[in-house]
């Protein structure tokens, strides 16, 4: 699961001259809403999940991922 720049969620609220990496603050809230909604859908799918784990990455360009 790799956090994309071009997401609705984040593109609807940059200004005309912002990029993604210029709002890290609504791109990690953006990330993080994602990541929770998908281990909720998840969670449907599975029926009883006794426990999950995730791993997330950074790298030193770039946006996060994580390995769920």
């Amino acid at each position: 699961f790799t956090c994309n720049p071009k997401w609705s969620e984040i593109t609807r609220e940059l200004l005309l001259y912002q990029t993604a990496a210029d709002r890290t603050d609504l791109t990690a809230r953006v990330f993080h809403m994602k990541k929770v909604s998908m281990a909720i859908w998840k969670n449907e799918i599975l029926n009883k999940v006794v426990a999950y784990i995730y791993v997330m990455a950074f790298q030193k360009r770039g946006l996060p991922h994580i390995y769920l």
